[in-house]
């Protein structure tokens, strides 16, 4: 099956997107729940469930009361998009982004990625703080599973595909758009170097975050990731 490529810049247009949050979790906590989580689909300019999508694909879906604001994006016509989201993936086509949120299945989800990053590798990683881990990786993206169950991403970015949020913002990405991207954004300095977490919409919402190679305003997104990680710190 043919790959899409994402642009390296995906600039973010001025509609509003609102969606509805389907599983929270916070920087490398557990999910607190290994439940599959079907995907639903919504459209980015309106906020509305597709008409497209089945029963199957929306049926038992978790609900929480939360919501979060996008800035609306489109693919072009016969592309799509591999987005990171701060409760998991989602694919963009044209303007409707089908979620793939943590809980998702292993299976489900390497189906609906490989579309994107072509084969992916499988590997144990046994070491992580949380507990043993299943990691999928593919082109600088990595998916890690508590058995079969998604827990949490990690990007350290290619040029093919460039991977962004619905916010246009991903690894090469500078601190200057990473903070007019994410006003609310926090810079700090850990043991792997500077990091960056935002929220990704309303008061409560998941996290997002990443590693920057320095903190000026020209300072480089090199790492970017949600829910668990298997960073050695």
């Amino acid at each position: 099956m043919p790959m899409h490529r994402t642009p390296r810049h995906v600039a973010p247009m001025l509609t509003a997107l609102l969606i509805t949050v389907t599983v929270a979790v916070t920087g490398c906590s557990s999910t607190g729940g290994s439940a599959a989580v079907p995907s639903s689909t919504v459209d980015a300019a309106t906020g509305g469930a597709n008409p497209a999508a089945t029963a199957a694909e929306t049926s038992g879906t978790v609900s929480i009361p939360q919501q979060r604001v996008y800035r609306s994006m489109s693919a072009p016509p016969g592309e799509t998009y591999l987005i990171l989201e701060s409760d998991g993936v989602g694919l963009l086509t044209g303007t409707s982004v089908r979620h793939y949120q943590f809980g998702t299945d292993l299976t489900i989800l390497s189906n609906a990625t490989s579309t994107i990053l072509g084969s992916l590798s499988r590997t144990t990683q046994p070491t992580c703080g949380q507990g043993t881990r299943v990691q999928l990786d593919a082109k600088g993206f990595s998916a890690l599973f508590s058995g079969s169950s998604f827990v949490g991403w990690t990007d350290t970015g290619t040029d093919d595909p460039h991977l962004t949020t619905l916010r246009g913002v991903g690894v090469g990405s500078s601190l200057a758009t990473l903070r007019s991207r994410y006003p609310e954004v926090k810079v700090t300095d850990g043991t792997l170097g500077p990091e960056w977490i935002a929220k990704d919409g309303q008061p409560g919402e998941p996290r997002i975050g990443g590693l920057l190679d320095s903190t000026s305003p020209t300072g480089k997104v090199t790492t970017i990731y949600a829910g668990e990680t298997c960073l050695f710190r």
